[in-house]
């Protein structure tokens, strides 16, 4: 099993978050953004196959964060966000995708 967490496409989010992600890929260093497709293409290629694969850094999670770092919201509110935060919307800034080798 291989766990990948990569940044996600442009295509899949918030047009207002772009330059935004687009400057924070350069503190970074992010190189490349996959959509899963991609992922899986390369993937395939090197011996691997999908077998889950979700996202997480929703809008809703990044305003989260500004409230917790403000105090505006409480720590279990926080928790609560950051554990819906992981699902299937590929709106998420990340993509996570797990993968087992053919065999």
């Amino acid at each position: 099993m291989a766990y990948f967490c990569v940044p996600n496409t442009y295509k899949q989010m918030w047009l207002f978050l772009w330059p935004i992600y687009f400057y924070f890929d350069k503190q970074i260093g992010h190189k490349r953004h996959y959509a899963i497709e991609s992922l899986i293409q390369l993937m395939n290629g090197n011996g691997l196959r999908l077998y889950k694969y979700f996202y997480n850094a929703h809008l809703k999670k990044l305003f989260a964060l500004i409230l917790n770092k403000l105090r505006l919201i409480s720590e279990e509110k926080w928790w609560e966000i950051e554990r819906n935060d992981f699902n299937s919307n590929p709106s998420g800034i990340q993509l996570n995708a797990v993968f087992q080798k053919i065999k």
